[in-house]
């Protein structure tokens, strides 16, 4: 990139922050409310061993606007993780945010910078680049990016032990399902965790029971909505489900005298039943191998 000269300098009283706050999740509630101010999800992309570029295209702010709404909270992350705020300005240049601690952290500088030193206000198709200071936790915040939606009230994460200390002082939507299920905004503890899962989420779990037998609790909700006639997302299962299924070289077979058989990788048969406990092997024979809609009571209803 070209060289950047410093355009606008201004410095503000830093806010009462209460000391509880972590970078790693002030982070996370930057990403995701100003996806949902823009009323977009962004690309996430990986540069090097150390830095993420989270880009809102066809994007448009205002500099001071958007330092007045999220200056606090890049002087907050960039103490541990540096990070900037990048866009088209004057038309046809790329410009810089930056916002920074004062050494006794009293105080907040903002800085603009572009390549012909001139002021900017307009910003186009934003994008939020974060410098992490390894790869692992690039990783990790990679993940995470990537899972999250502004349209989803919970954020479905890896219960690592990073994200745990990271998390350990929000609430748990169930301490048991499988994934960490963390709240953004809105009336969660009405929102089914499901509803947050991604795809590439979804076959992971169909993967354990696939592999495991296990039935994460995350099913169980699954079962639910289905069998209060909530099935139109239901779709997406039976795609991470063939996901799945292709990865480990599951193969179904159909015969109309012998029935169905699931033929696995090393060509042994694998046998399912509709009245098992398990939650996920009653969804895996529903999906595959639809009967009548299941009624309330259970598979033989």
């Amino acid at each position: 990139m070209h060289k950047k000269h410093t355009a606008w300098t201004q410095s503000r009283k830093m806010p009462g922050i209460n000391p509880g706050i972590k970078p790693e999740t002030e982070l996370f509630n930057m990403i995701y409310a100003i996806g949902s101010e823009m009323g977009t999800n962004p690309q996430i992309f990986l540069s090097g061993k150390d830095t993420l570029w989270v880009y809102y295209e066809f994007t448009c702010y205002s500099s001071e606007l958007f330092f007045d709404e999220y200056g606090a909270s890049m002087a907050l992350v960039s103490e541990k993780y540096p990070v900037s705020v990048y866009g088209t300005v004057n038309e046809s240049e790329s410009g810089e945010l930056i916002a920074r601690m004062s050494q006794y952290k009293a105080e907040m500088e903002w800085i603009k910078k572009d390549i012909s030193s001139g002021d900017f206000d307009e910003m186009l198709n934003i994008c939020v680049k974060i410098k992490t200071p390894a790869e692992d936790i690039q990783k990790e915040f990679y993940r995470i990016l990537c899972d999250m939606d502004y349209r989803n009230e919970l954020l479905a994460v890896r219960r690592t032990y990073f994200l745990e200390h990271v998390f350990a002082d929000y609430p748990q939507y169930n301490q048991d399902t499988y994934f960490r299920y963390i709240p953004m905004a809105g009336d969660w503890k009405r929102t089914s965790c499901t509803a947050s899962l991604t795809v590439s989420q979804k076959k992971e779990l169909w993967m354990l029971f696939l592999q495991e037998r296990y039935s994460p609790i995350e099913f169980d909700e699954v079962w639910k909505l289905m069998e209060d006639e909530q099935r139109l997302t239901m779709f997406s299962w039976e795609m991470a489900l063939r996901l799945a299924l292709d990865q480990l070289g599951v193969r179904i077979l159909y015969d109309e005298k012998n029935g169905f058989a699931v033929i696995n990788g090393e060509n042994k048969r694998m046998y399912y039943n509709y009245d098992s406990d398990s939650t996920a092997e009653r969804l895996f024979l529903k999906l595959l191998f639809p009967r009548p809609y299941i009624k309330k009571g259970g598979p033989n209803g």
